[in-house]
């Protein structure tokens, strides 16, 4: 057989990759190998199967080239997995001949994927999948619609589809095989414009529509030298903000801050958030100094700016209590919740005061504040008024645990303050393990397990034995949660740690 032309070229630059011993994201499953391609016959009898005929491009790929086999992400799929995870656990015999109603032109946010999917009894009729990217994430070919023909990224768990460049099934693997050679980083491949680096760096010069979406390209090149080091130096000054921001990214991924040192710091202070955000993090990823500008970004505008300021600073243990304080009365909710969880690691007594009011204001940094002042409560930073402000809120809290998420960190200072001697914490650790939630019981248990010793806390523990609810909750920041044993299994568990140590 006489390969058409693009076939044979892609066969020439797939044999090239496994002589360099190219590597990327997804290789491993299919070592840049390919199957057997299908005959005439084969390729026609599924063309039935599916009611409608496969794209050209990609018909020519299966007869003349390979099944299945290398390709991006995890590879290209057999076609007796073509419709796998696509149309959904009652398949639609005419599926991949109703029309794919997504374009390049559809808005790619939530209101437009949830109005249209709405309409339709398989959101991603008309296509095929050409192979899975992980989790829910597929590549698919549209083979029916006005996109027929293009290759599309599609998310199972919902959102329109997103078309990469250059269309077609040829010239979307070619482009794949190309990058491997040039050296390109293809761990999300084609999500950004195409080309090398002389085709990027002349779309990133002065005035061109495409500039962003070429510096954005330029982020998966090996090496920022020579003309490309030039035009990102040279659009850290452009006129236009979002690409003041991306060039500032990539002149930190391609080692020029230095370069352009005095301008970066100028534009810390730039008008727009997001070009402060990214000089900011320009500088603090090149090695460069960076705290004071971070520490005057403890006072901008922008809530953004402010979070990744305090999260890096308190990284560098270069945050301090008078920040903290003045953070957790933030008129930003994100803000105070930041600083109440940063507080924990802020070594000085005067952050607690501030944490205790949180804790009694019904604020939304009430669980994190909380959390953090019990780290000081333990390591002792705190007044004896302090103590029992926080022992009084640990009450509190614990009153609310008949509703809504179990207040876990309370249940644990309550064994610490009885473990400490506290007859009241004791005797509420203890009407705890009776509680109607089935999570302040498993809690509650565990943790008079930790301190119990008395009678009166075995006689708890052995009344739990035949407990045999296996409990779930809903969490405030982590989803619900779920345990392996029922109340009755952590109570037998917890009275052998009781009896041990009575016995020790």
């Amino acid at each position: 057989m006489t390969l058409d032309p693009t076939i044979a070229r892609i066969a020439d630059k797939l044999a090239e990759v496994r002589r360099r011993g190219c590597s990327c994201f997804g290789a491993e499953s299919h070592g840049f190998e390919l199957d057997a391609p299908l005959d005439d016959a084969e390729v026609t009898r599924l063309e039935a199967e599916l009611g409608v005929a496969l794209p050209d491009d990609y018909r020519r790929f299966l007869v003349q080239l390979a099944a299945r086999g290398a390709g991006p992400f995890y590879g290209l799929t057999a076609p007796v997995s073509w419709r796998d995870h696509l149309d959904g656990d009652t398949p639609v015999p005419d599926y991949a001949a109703r029309p794919f109603v997504w374009t390049p032109s559809t808005p790619r946010d939530d209101d437009t994927w949830r109005t249209i999917a709405a309409t339709l009894d398989e959101p991603l009729q008309g296509s095929i999948a050409l192979g899975t990217q992980g989790c829910a994430y597929f590549t698919v070919l549209v083979v029916s619609g006005e996109a027929r023909g293009r290759v599309a990224y599609v998310n199972l768990d919902g959102g329109v589809p997103f078309f990469p460049e250059p269309p077609g099934f040829l010239a979307w693997y070619e482009r794949w095989l190309d990058e491997l050679l040039w050296g390109h980083d293809v761990g999300w491949f084609a999500m950004t414009m195409p080309g090398d680096a002389d085709t990027l760096t002349a779309a990133a010069g002065d005035g061109d529509p495409r500039r962003l979406e070429a510096l954005r390209a330029m982020h998966r090149l090996p090496h920022f030298e020579g003309a490309v080091a030039d035009v990102v130096c040279a659009r850290v000054e452009d006129p236009d903000p979002g690409v003041r921001a991306v060039a500032l990214s990539a002149a930190a991924k391609g080692g020029l801050v230095a370069r352009v040192e005095d301008r970066v710091r100028t534009l810390t202070d730039d008008g727009d958030p997001g070009v402060r955000l990214a000089a900011l993090r320009a500088l603090r990823n090149s090695g460069c100094a960076w705290v004071d500008e971070a520490k005057r970004a403890l006072g901008d505008g922008d809530d953004d700016v402010v979070l990744w300021a305090q999260r890096e600073l308190a990284k560098e243990k270069a945050l301090t209590a008078d920040a903290v304080i003045a953070l957790l009365s933030h008129d930003s909710a994100r803000v105070r919740e930041a600083a109440a969880s940063t507080a924990r690691e802020v070594d000085d007594a005067r952050v607690l005061a501030p944490l205790l009011e949180r804790v009694q204001s019904g604020d939304p940094a009430e669980t994190l504040a909380y959390a953090s002042a019990w780290v000081h409560v333990k390591a002792g930073r705190c007044t004896v008024d302090e103590r029992a402000r926080f022992f009084a809120a640990t009450r509190a809290r614990l009153a609310r645990a008949t509703e809504g998420v179990v207040p876990t960190a309370a249940v644990r200072a309550l064994g610490w303050f009885a473990e400490r001697g506290d007859d009241d914490a004791r005797t509420m650790l203890r009407a705890l393990c009776e509680s109607p939630r089935g999570f302040v019981r498993f809690e509650a248990v565990t943790v008079l397990g930790e301190v119990g010793r008395g009678d009166d806390d075995v006689a708890v523990l052995r009344a739990r034995l035949g407990d045999g609810e296996k409990p779930t909750e809903r969490t405030e920041y982590h989803g619900t949660r779920s345990v392996a044993w029922t109340v009755g299994e952590n109570a037998k568990r917890a009275l052998a740690r009781v009896e041990g140590r009575r016995e020790g």
